[in-house]
């Protein structure tokens, strides 16, 4: 077992491998129970109050670089990759356990409020009588671009998001395909055709609240325009990689700077 709790004991890690640039842990701690995983923290992170655990062997965990902290707390098992983009704004700490060679994909700029939880795997084993048969497998999450995740969200095993989309507060989603600019709560959808700002009303009133009385720009609006890379497809080529070519891949990824790049299709 190796543990790093400071940025002086990344030194000291043989059978795994950190790379990163100038960053920060505050009160956080890395632990590798296996070998051959890669921790990939891009110049700027900063861990606050986190605890990433590699579970075994052979995971990725990419996080790029953020103007805020990431408040985390990762357990990854092997075979799997876990990543962010750049600049997603983590509010408390958010819950991710990523299994079954499965993995969690999130672009960048997104929201997440407290007490966020990710699962790309049930806890236990459930068969069907008849069949005898296992019949609740893992699925991997995918979150596109500029996504509003509100507290107490529950985002599980097959759910994909489109960029621009709203998951209200308390809403579990599993196993779905959310359109990008939808808004959803509870289980359902409930609009079409929306998109959000990070600018909060609490702040503002009277004069300086009506300046946001109409959008004067598309920024926040997706479309089919340019390339678009569909999470299917970026599911596809992780599970036949190692995992350095999964750390290249995802740097490649992260690196396209298409503004449509996460978008779905609303049905």
């Amino acid at each position: 077992m190796e543990i790093v709790k400071t940025t002086e004991d990344i030194k000291s890690v043989v059978n795994n491998t950190i790379e990163s640039g100038k960053i920060e842990l505050i009160n956080s701690t890395i632990t590798f129970c296996g070998e051959g995983n890669i921790l990939v923290l891009e110049d700027g992170v900063k861990l606050v109050n986190s605890n990433i655990r590699f579970e075994s062997d052979n995971s990725l965990i990419y996080l790029s670089s953020c103007y805020w902290g990431y408040s985390l707390e990762i357990q990854i098992y092997k075979n799997c990759v876990c990543s962010f983009g750049k600049n997603n704004y983590i509010n408390a700490r958010m819950s991710l356990i990523i299994g079954e060679g499965m993995n969690f994909f999130c672009g960048k700029e997104s929201l997440f409020a407290r007490e966020v939880k990710i699962r790309t795997s049930d806890h236990h084993l459930i068969y069907d009588i008849d069949s005898m048969k296992r019949i609740n497998y893992g699925k991997s999450v995918y979150l596109g671009d500029h996504i509003w995740l509100a507290d107490g969200c529950r985002i599980f095993k097959g759910s994909m998001i489109g960029s621009g989309s709203i998951i209200g507060a308390g809403a579990t989603i599993t196993n779905k395909v959310i359109g990008s600019n939808e808004m959803w709560a509870g289980t359902k959808r409930i609009k079409k055709k929306v998109c959000f700002l990070s600018a909060s009303p609490l702040k503002d009133y009277g004069a300086e609240l009506e300046k946001y009385d109409e959008l004067d720009n598309n920024k926040y609006i997706y479309s089919e325009e340019g390339q678009i890379i569909s999470f299917t497809d970026i599911e596809e080529k992780l599970q036949v990689m190692n995992v350095n070519d999964k750390k290249q891949y995802i740097k490649e990824l992260y690196q396209n700077t298409s503004k449509n790049l996460f978008y779905i299709k609303s049905l």
